[in-house]
Order: C-alpha cells, then structure tokens, then sequence
C-alpha cells in the first residue's frame, strides 16, 4: 500500500484521471467501435497509436506512460479482433508452411518411364531433315476468316 500510495503521490489530478480510464479500459474489456477499429487495424494506425503512446510516455510520469503503452497495445489488439484481422493472421497458413505442405504432398517416387529416360542414351550429332523443302500450303477455307 505504501508503495502504491508513492506512486500516486507525485501524479497530478489530470494524470490520476487518465490512470482510471486506462484501468476501466482494460478492466472491463471495452470494445472498440467498428470505425475506428478500421482506421487503427493497419499500418498506418498501429504506427500513429504508437507514436501517440510514446509522446504520451515522454510527456507524463513513467507510470503513466508505462500503463499509456500496454492500452496502446492493448487497443491495436483489440482492433484487430473486432476487424477480424487476427484471426486471418492465426488461421492462414505462411507461404512457407504451405510449400512445405504441397512439398510434402508432391512427392512421388520415380516412375518406369522416367527411369527409362534416364537411361536412354544421348542424341549426338547434327540432325538431319527429311524433307528441308516441305512448304504447307493452305487449302480452300470455304470463306472461313484467317485467325
């Protein structure tokens, strides 16, 4: 209690106030409005809330701004939620987790025919043509139009 009462004792009557908000903030679960959870759910927002935070942190007592910084974290946390942002992040897979997937669902083992390629021996030299001179010619297309 001593040390509680410490810490209050330097706070100026604005500062007790922003304490009891945070606290009945993070106490009571407070949900965000949806419009301004889309304004703070990206990464322009998260960088503002907390730049606001850090200002709020160098401009107050270190209790504070140490208690202004875990809601700033708090608040994107919960913008997050109520977006549904958070639960896409949890629940779809990284790009290397799914390439380890189809990786592990590609693997066959080496087939006859690709065991026969292998083995064939190797064209050499020039090949040569049977007919060089062959030319197609279109034949009548019935008034067809040329594609």
């Amino acid at each position: 209690m001593k040390s509680f009462n410490k810490l209050i004792k330097g706070l100026k009557q604005q500062e007790i106030v922003m304490l009891v908000v945070f606290v009945i903030y993070v106490l009571l679960e407070i949900k965000t409005p949806k419009s301004i959870s889309e304004l703070a759910d990206n990464i322009y927002g998260n960088v503002f809330v907390i730049i606001v935070a850090l200002t709020f942190f160098l401009q107050n007592k270190p209790v504070v701004g140490i208690f202004g910084l875990v809601v700033a974290y708090i608040f994107i946390k919960r913008s997050s939620v109520s977006n549904g942002t958070h639960a896409i992040r949890r629940s779809v897979p990284s790009e290397k987790k799914k390439i380890q997937d189809f990786a592990k669902h590609n693997s066959f083992p080496v087939t006859l025919e690709e065991e026969v390629v292998s083995n064939m021996a190797p064209l050499v030299g020039p090949s040569t043509g049977v007919n060089v001179n062959f030319k197609p010619v279109l034949n009548n297309t019935h008034d067809a139009t040329v594609l």
